[in-house]
């Protein structure tokens, strides 16, 4: 057995800042670089009793004790049992949901691996023990099931983009294409309310994203949305005009492929694409006291479902046909009694 014979201070630096990000996580306020769902999930998480960062802050004890002269080795022993045991959750975290602070130490344990690995590479090389440097095998499948969970992380951060007109922070989200003739339909009978919703464009076909970026430039302009929406359909978008330089294009471009990959993780496959948050006024409005008790209905009735989401017959819906009470042009002028918070 190798034995390192000085002190590793490269590990030792690299546990001392895992130990102080675990403490952090236990005491202070790992809320600040909370960017994933999963940090909430796995805060307080803990197995037996043990807070999953005190067992974390307790291993980098022992990394740390690890870097001391002579016991590098057992070092570099504690630092792949934990690779191991990280490698365990972040398949967890692939199912579930990433934490992007569990990343963060996930990362200074793999550093302190690698510190800890090349440290008794050198004190082989001394030795007289030398052999090639190759990648550590248990390195290559963490790395791998790292970039999974990173890939995931970096998904959930790409967040669909509203049009600079209306409220970006509006309950009310409509996802809508320039060339559907339903959802030209909608902007037209939500004129009066357009500013307190949310407009979310999506390109359908190939003249869309000239027509998106024209309508981008009328609404700048100071033109409602339902006004250059028609003048856009009526009078064309000069495709060559539309963009003033190829970067602000292939930036549009970005945004319309993830508004449109956000409508189909929904399970949409048709527009205008509908999402609130919380619960509209309508399905909570009292019911009117001049009906019969034969006549009475609950408010929450099947015509408010398939338009508050999106087409699901087999028909299309370019011409809906919604109803005067409960309709989808109601409900987004009813408001919400919520203020939960959109969650897309």
């Amino acid at each position: 057995m190798i034995r390192i014979s000085r002190f590793l201070v490269l590990p030792f630096l690299l546990s001392l800042t895992g130990l102080a990000f675990c403490c952090w996580n236990l005491w202070g306020t790992p809320e600040v670089l909370c960017v994933t769902e999963g940090c909430r999930l796995f805060q307080n998480f803990s197995v037996m009793g043990i807070s999953l960062w005190a067992a974390g802050a307790a291993a980098f004890v022992v990394l740390m004790l690890g870097s001391l002269p002579g016991l590098g080795f057992a070092g570099y022993l504690a630092s792949a049992l934990g690779l191991l045991l990280d490698c365990v959750l972040l398949c967890v975290m692939i199912v579930a949901a990433p934490c992007f602070n569990c990343l963060i130490i996930g990362l200074l344990l793999a550093l302190t691996f690698l510190a800890f690995r090349s440290s008794l590479q050198k004190e082989r090389r001394r030795g007289q023990y030398a052999e090639k440097s190759l990648f550590s095998p248990l390195f290559l499948v963490w790395l791998f099931l790292f970039l999974l969970d990173a890939g995931v992380v970096a998904h959930g951060l790409m967040k669909p983009w509203p049009l600079p007109f209306g409220n970006a922070a509006s309950a009310t989200r409509i996802y809508f294409s320039p060339s559907c003739e339903a959802c030209r339909s909608l902007v037209s009978a939500s004129a009066e309310e357009a500013r307190n919703i949310a407009w979310y464009p999506v390109a359908e076909s190939d003249g869309d994203m000239a027509a998106i970026s024209e309508i981008i430039r009328r609404t700048q302009a100071g033109e409602s949305l339902a006004d250059a929406l028609e003048a856009t359909m009526q009078s064309g978008a000069d495709t060559n005009s539309a963009y003033s330089s190829l970067l602000q294009r292939a930036i549009l471009q970005l945004r319309l492929w993830r508004n449109r990959a956000h409508v189909l993780e929904a399970g949409s496959e048709r527009l205008p694409f509908v999402e609130f948050s919380g619960a509209p006024s309508v399905l909570l409005r009292p019911l009117e006291p001049d009906k019969s008790r034969d006549e009475v209905q609950s408010p929450v009735n099947e015509s408010l479902f398939g338009v508050s989401g999106f087409c699901s017959e087999e028909e299309p819906c370019e011409t809906p046909d919604l109803p005067v009470r409960g309709s989808l042009h109601e409900l987004m002028n009813s408001g919400t009694t919520s203020g939960a918070e959109p969650s897309l």
